[in-house]
């Protein structure tokens, strides 16, 4: 996905805090089903445990959209983040990608936009 793609209008989910964060640090992922805009959601060891008791006991959820003018995600930007966190988790580097993504929080961030960083010297 282009950098560009990342703000735009199909990209977008209103998500409350916690779950925000969590979402955005890989902390759970939602995998499509079979139903269209219904996701199943997966996961992971770090997810919050304050988060977990306010999930569906059968952890689906479907996306609905309060504003017409306003298109829902697009499905291949779920699945995008999905494959990201699936990856993340599986290679045992979730957190080593966590520290990094608060590191540059911290600095105001260091990636280069023309994507010429060279991120395997930042996780070694």
């Amino acid at each position: 996905m282009p950098s560009e793609a990342v703000n735009r209008e199909d990209n977008i989910m209103m998500m409350v805090e916690p779950f925000h964060g969590e979402f955005g640090r890989f902390h759970f992922v939602l995998e499509a089903t079979s139903t269209p805009h219904q996701y199943h959601i997966r996961t992971f060891p770090r997810f919050s445990s304050v988060c977990e008791f306010s999930l569906p006991k059968d952890r689906l959820v479907s996306l609905t959209n309060q504003y017409p003018r306003v298109d829902l995600p697009r499905a291949v930007h779920l699945e995008l983040h999905a494959a990201i966190g699936n990856i993340l988790h599986a290679s045992r580097r979730a957190e080593t990608i966590e520290k990094l993504i608060r590191d540059l929080g911290e600095t105001g961030g260091s990636l280069s936009q023309d994507g010429s960083t060279n991120i395997s010297n930042l996780l070694s």
